[in-house]
């Protein structure tokens, strides 16, 4: 099987007994080669804010990567979220990864007062956003004219150091040919999609980077599933579950469609336990050699 590399989703929930900080500590020493946050800022479930839970877990780790999965676009300024992860990247040593989507929860951005974007307005919006952060990142005095956003002479200092990776949550034909044309990387969630569709839309990415002139191998597939290891009554629609071999073939279907990794939320009352059973029986099948690493790199 192919080189493939695996990250874990940590929990946004503010209960337990296990930290996030430790949940993510756990995972590099298991050998997952990063850890992702949800964004949910508002609701009625308890959650974590994901740029603070992912400084607590960069100061508490040295190697995994640190990945939003994904931002919220219509709740957070793009020139604010550039200015967090240049400092974040800097502090946590290069170890970030920006995942950012349109925007799904249009009754909570309702309830705080955010007007909803259209479908193809939150395509338009992203693609906006990434000009204004990589503007922001590389350019002094930064103009922007856009239908969302527009920037006058702005500066970020510091610049960061690297090529800060911008990783788009993004599902739908638009969304894959953005994905392909602009983006570091491509995170769609299986969750929310069938596999026909998530390999149309893989397909989609490829044609739109050639069409950019880039080189498709450039833009990082990653998909987020959810997994357990061994049987699980009642498990949602296309979750990943079976024995260590089932979980490693469905594993290897993504990487037979175009993907380069996963990103893991562990499913079942055991759920604390599967990182280190998904370390210890899985990664071995599907990762017999060196991880490949994170898009991006020096600027």
């Amino acid at each position: 099987m192919e080189q493939v590399f695996v990250g874990l989703s940590v929990s946004v929930a503010p209960v337990g007994k296990v930290s996030p900080a430790d949940e993510a500590s756990q995972a590099e020493r298991l050998g997952f080669d990063f850890v992702s946050i949800a964004d949910h800022p508002f609701g009625s479930s308890p959650t974590n804010e994901p740029w603070i839970t992912l400084a607590w877990i960069g100061a508490s780790t040295t190697r995994i990567g640190l990945v939003t999965r994904v931002l919220g676009l219509p709740f957070r300024n793009p020139a604010l979220v550039a200015k967090m992860a240049e400092t974040l990247d800097r502090l946590a040593g290069g170890r970030l990864v920006v995942g950012i989507g349109g925007g799904g929860a249009d009754d909570k951005m309702r309830s705080v007062g955010v007007t909803p974007p259209s479908a193809g307005e939150k395509i338009a919006a992203l693609a906006e956003a990434v000009a204004v952060m990589r503007g922001l990142w590389s350019e002094q005095e930064f103009t922007f004219r856009g239908h969302r956003y527009a920037l006058d002479r702005a500066n970020l200092m510091p610049k960061p150091v690297r090529r800060i990776p911008v990783w788009m949550g993004v599902l739908g034909p638009r969304g894959a040919d953005l994905a392909g044309q602009v983006a570091d990387g491509w995170l769609p969630y299986l969750r929310y999609t069938s596999w026909e569709r998530l390999r149309d839309c893989r397909h989609r990415v490829a044609i739109a980077a050639e069409q950019a002139g880039r080189d498709p191998a450039s833009v990082t597939c990653v998909a987020s599933v959810q997994a357990h290891v061994g049987k699980l009554p009642g498990a949602p629609v296309n979750a990943i579950t079976g024995s260590p071999e089932e979980v490693a073939d469905s594993m290897g279907k993504l990487l037979d469609i175009g993907f380069d990794g996963v990103n893991l939320s562990m499913l079942g009352p055991d759920c604390a336990d599967q990182p280190a059973r998904f370390a210890g029986e899985v990664l071995p099948l599907i990762r017999p050699g060196r991880p490949v690493p994170l898009a991006g790199g020096p600027e």
